[in-house]
This record gives C-alpha cells, sequence and structure tokens, in this order.
C-alpha cells in the first residue's frame, strides 16, 4: 500500500510561487525606487533591501521542501530532480513546525540520507486546524517514536 504524506501543494510552493513572487517584488521595488521623489528617498531604498532578504528567505525555505510518500515500510523521499528511499526504522524524530504557513514536518534521521540528517515537507490538507498535525502523528507510531 502506497500513501503519499506531502501536499499537492509543494510543487506550487517550491517551483511556481518564487518564480512569480521573487521578479513581481523585485520590479515593483525597483519601479518603486525609479520613481521616487526626493522627499522620501532616504525611506524608499529599503525596499530593494527587503526583496533581497525576503527573496533570500523564500528561496532557503522553498529548496529544503520534499515530496514524501510511504509504500510498506520504506519512505521515498524526492526533490523533484532524484527519489531516494529509506527505511522508516531510519526517522529518529517527527516535528511539525506550525508556525509557518503553510505548515511543515520535518523529519529527523538516526543516519544521514543523501537529502542530510533532517527533511523538510508540507503534509497533505488537514480539515481541523489545532493539535498535533495526523501524519506527524502517524510516521510516529510507524517509527515506533512513543512508548
Amino acid at each position: 500500500m502506497e500513501k503519499h504524506l506531502s501536499s499537492s501543494l509543494t510543487f506550487l510552493m517550491k517551483v511556481i510561487f518564487p518564480c512569480v513572487w521573487i521578479p513581481g517584488f523585485g520590479f515593483a521595488a525597483l519601479f518603486l525606487v525609479a520613481d521616487a521623489n526626493s522627499a522620501r528617498a532616504s525611506d524608499i531604498w529599503a525596499l530593494p533591501w527587503l526583496w533581497v532578504i525576503g527573496s533570500s528567505l523564500l528561496i532557503w525555505f522553498t529548496r529544503r521542501l520534499k515530496t514524501v510518500r510511504i509504500h510498506g515500510d520504506t519512505l521515498h523521499i524526492k526533490n523533484y530532480i532524484r527519489e531516494i528511499s529509506t527505511p522508516i526504522s531510519n526517522i529518529a524524530d517527527v516535528n511539525e513546525i506550525a508556525w509557518i504557513n503553510p505548515p511543515t514536518i520535518k523529519i529527523e534521521f538516526n543516519t544521514p540520507i543523501e537529502f542530510g540528517s533532517a527533511i523538510y515537507f508540507i503534509p497533505t490538507h488537514r480539515i481541523a486546524f489545532w493539535g498535533a498535525h495526523p501524519i506527524m502523528e502517524e510516521l510516529k507510531v510507524l517509527a515506533k517514536l512513543r512508548a
């Protein structure tokens, strides 16, 4: 039995959103700087810096996103270029990062895999917005992280 744990929005968040937001905000910032009058010229230069910082954070966040699925007792992890597999028993810890939008799940491994010692993915949508995400709970049970 195969189960997809990643949201179908992963491609949108990893590829499409940065390709639209980065140039869009950049053109808007450059347009406002080029059109600035002398009275607000000192304040308007903050926009290009915000664009650089925002773009850097966006690339840092989206570059880490993976797609994850379970087939039997194996975790299949893909970054849209290559796919690797690791046994579920290699999972050391599973945590939800709920303060970012969309919420993200972090899986840490006992033995590092090709993608590093941890991976991040956007879990499938859920109806309730409170409490731990069911996918995080399921991964913890499968990896026997609870007594």
